[in-house]
């Protein structure tokens, strides 16, 4: 098997641990590919990985070195490996792979209600069908079944020699680097590869990976003294195996040596006496990534793939001005001319948007946002039901625990509403509305549309008879009447239901006499008690009142719905971004403020500096302020001057005490007081309670500055010394010394 000779200097020492650099991974643009005449060659030399995050290109083993040098600061056992690859891996060919951000999040999932197995079930009907003939109909069907397979499976391998690649002249010269990851550190159970081109993981036993020559980091170099016959599958990856990897510095590394627990002597002085070599240190720079280039992620800010059947577009945050960070773009076919979905992601939208998905064909636009929105508006769906494209139907999900109503779900299209509801104090479940116009209308002052017929269903209260607990309850404004069901009691075939024939328009109001007509009810208990006029009466006054508020709320909800619609396309027109207060690139208020901060703290130090603090201008008064005064005057003047300063403290450290024992005789007091007055009111306990808890708060300040007065006095005392030793005014006093 060949053996790689090392570079002009030394593979190991390019590689440096960082530890201070964030733990994701720049994507570097893919832009050495080995030519045909040095396609089984290794490079002559390598850039640092510090020069390639600066430029942000690099070969393979350059590329490779940076990520085993992020990765090995991060903690992981990371190598990295030059050995033979494919084609389609050397070229970073990723057409043959579907796009990882396109696999779908697993949905939500409801939790099914587990109905109770009743008592008493009902034998099933005889099935009276001739078992022969049902016979030969299963086995029919399994003919069929089988033959629709046959032709998935030639259909299946028939795609797959039409994506076959073609051979590969080269095949198994073509010299690649790449990283691999041993277990043992951060919790990695089995070894594998990563591309360090693409980012994406590979196992080892995959094919692209036909052999390797050797491995290293910035511990040692070892040479791969196994047979590649099967590529990287039957590889034994204990590198402390010295059959199988020959490693250039004689002896294991610190981390991997084993101590001899039968010696007397310490572990240090063994290894000492072996005279094991290790690895120098590394000449290259310490990694740097600033914030501007790490949120830059891309040369230039974008980045374009070509996936299987997809082309994926990436994008720096805030490049795009309505946040977007990248855009899929699949195709039907292989040369990437018909393009069936669009898939946008979008980050630091003021309108919560997350995704946008919309299917060409059909024309139907998805929209994903997260929690935050006003109405609440977990995924708005759109697409026309007819072939003119003027019939759009909506629907919408809802985050139905922040809405006040608990809506959940709402269907809208030109022939009917359907609202879904969840956690309602009323037990409302759905509500279906029928109308009669076929379309919506386009502004506010257009015509309203007509309904026709609303039906309403609730779930089982039961704390209510089943009799008296409503199932359904539907308006049929044409027809002129209201239909109320009711759930089915234990043990009961049919349920209970009322119909409300509705009086007159001109009939309603205050002198409506009941009429038998007006009402057909029906009871499942032949022995139950006839109805009441005069409950009749109510509820028949209470349904009208109640599907006059249904209509109201409709038109409300349609009034809603037209403004989502409103605010959405504004927010599509001028989209907003917001910025993190943690945001030291965009935060232009943070940033203002910091500055002003920072110019008011220089503006303060320069006063302070050209004012100054005088200790002896009381002293001098009548005299000029910069004359040098004699020895025994300025040596009266420097003792008084210390002499009051020091009484100065000795007063603020006293009023700071009296302050605190007439506080601590004021909390006595507040004792007392509440130990007489146990069965007050409410109101006074609370009062009290508020002015002792303000006292000990006063108290607990006042403690903090005693203890920081007297931990600071002496320190001010000397400094005043110290100012006073250096005025020119006293020299006097040092001369004569």
């Amino acid at each position: 098997m060949r053996r790689i000779r090392v570079v002009s200097r030394m593979k190991c020492k390019v590689g440096r641990k960082n530890e201070n650099v964030k733990s994701k991974v720049l994507l570097l643009e893919k832009s050495a590919k080995n030519s045909s005449d040095k396609i089984n060659k290794n490079p002559s030399q390598l850039m640092s990985p510090d020069t390639v995050m600066k430029e942000q290109k690099g070969s393979c083993f350059e590329m490779s070195t940076l990520l085993v040098s992020f990765l090995i600061g991060s903690g992981y056992d990371a190598y990295v490996v030059s050995g033979y690859a494919t084609r389609e891996i050397c070229a970073n060919d990723l057409s043959r792979y579907k796009c990882p951000l396109l696999n779908e999040e697993p949905q939500e999932e409801e939790p099914k209600i587990e109905v109770p197995e009743s008592k008493y079930v009902a034998k099933p009907v005889r099935d009276l069908r001739s078992k022969f003939l049902l016979m030969m109909a299963e086995r029919e069907e399994a003919k069929k079944k089988a033959e629709e397979e046959k032709e998935m499976e030639e259909e299946r391998l028939r795609i797959m020699e039409l994506e076959k690649p073609e051979p590969d002249p080269l095949y198994g010269w073509r010299v690649h680097s790449w990283v691999l990851v041993l277990p043992g550190k951060r919790e990695i159970k089995n070894p594998f590869f990563i591309e360090s081109a693409s980012g994406m993981s590979y196992d080892i036993p995959d094919t692209n990976y036909l052999g390797i020559e050797s491995v290293w980091n910035n511990v040692n170099y070892w040479v791969n003294l196994q047979i590649c016959t099967n590529g990287c599958e039957d590889l034994d990856w204990d590198l402390t195996k010295i059959k199988k990897w020959e490693h250039l510095l004689v002896g294991e590394p610190w981390n991997q040596r084993v101590p001899n627990n039968n010696s007397y002597q310490d572990e240090s002085d063994s290894v000492l006496q072996e005279k094991h070599l290790d690895m120098p240190m590394s000449w290259v720079n310490q990694i740097e990534l600033p914030n501007d280039r790490y949120e830059q992620r891309y040369p230039n800010g974008s980045k374009s793939i070509n996936y299987y059947k997809a082309m994926c577009d990436l994008y720096a945050p805030y490049l795009h001005r309505d946040g977007l960070i990248w855009r899929i773009i699949t195709y039907s076919d292989y040369e990437q001319i018909n393009p069936e979905i669009i898939h946008e992601c979008y980050k630091y939208r003021e309108d919560c948007l997350q995704k946008k998905v919309r299917y060409l064909s059909t024309d139907e636009t998805y929209e994903f946002y997260k929690r935050g929105r006003d109405d609440c508006i977990k995924t708005f769906k759109s697409y026309t039901t007819d072939e003119n494209q003027q019939h759009i139907r909506r629907e919408i999900d809802f985050y139905y625990e922040a809405r006040y109503d608990g809506l959940r779900r709402l269907e809208m299209s030109s022939e009917h509403m359907l609202e879904e509801f969840k956690g309602r104090d009323d037990r409302l479940l759905r509500r279906y509305v029928s109308v009669t116009t076929s379309e919506r209308r386009a502004s506010e002052d257009e015509d309203r549309r007509t309904y026709k017929y609303v039906k309403e269903e609730y779930e089982r209260n039961p704390a209510i008879a089943a009799d008296e607990d409503i199932a359904s309850r539907e308006f049929c404004i044409l027809l002129n009447q209201i239909v109320l069901k009711y759930h089915y009691g234990p043990d009961k075939v049919t349920a209970a239901f009322r119909r409300i024939n509705k009086p007159p328009i001109s009939d309603l109001g205050d002198r409506l006499t009941y009429d038998d007509s007006f009402f057909v009810v029906y009871k499942p208990d032949p022995f139950a008690e006839a109805d009441r006029k005069v409950d009749l009466y109510l509820l028949m006054m209470k349904s009208l009142q109640d599907e006059e508020m249904t209509l109201c709320h409709i038109r409300g909800m349609e009034d809603e719905l037209y403004n989502m619609i409103h605010t959405r396309s504004l927010e599509a027109a001028q989209a907003n971004l917001t910025v993190s207060i943690f945001d030291e690139l965009r935060n232009e208020d943070a940033k203002l403020g910091m500055k002003e901060m920072e110019r008011a703290i220089q503006e303060k130090s320069e006063r302070e500096v050209e004012a100054g603090i005088d200790f002896l201008a009381p002293y001098l008064i009548g005299r000029d302020r910069d004359e040098v005064l004699p020895y025994d005057l300025a040596l009266q003047v420097r003792q008084k001057c210390l002499e009051n300063y020091k009484q100065t403290l000795v007063n603020r450290a006293h009023r700071m005490r009296i302050n605190f024992e007439e506080l601590s005789m004021r909390l006595s007091d507040e004792d007392l007081l509440s130990k007489s007055s146990i069965d007050s009111e409410d109101q006074e306990a609370r009062s009290e309670k508020m002015r002792r808890s303000e006292i000990i708060f006063q108290m607990h300040i006042l403690e903090k500055r005693l203890e920081r007065h007297k931990e600071t006095a002496v320190r001010r005392y000397k400094a005043v010394q110290e100012c006073l030793k250096y005025d020119k005014r006293l020299s006097a006093i040092h001369t004569n010394k």
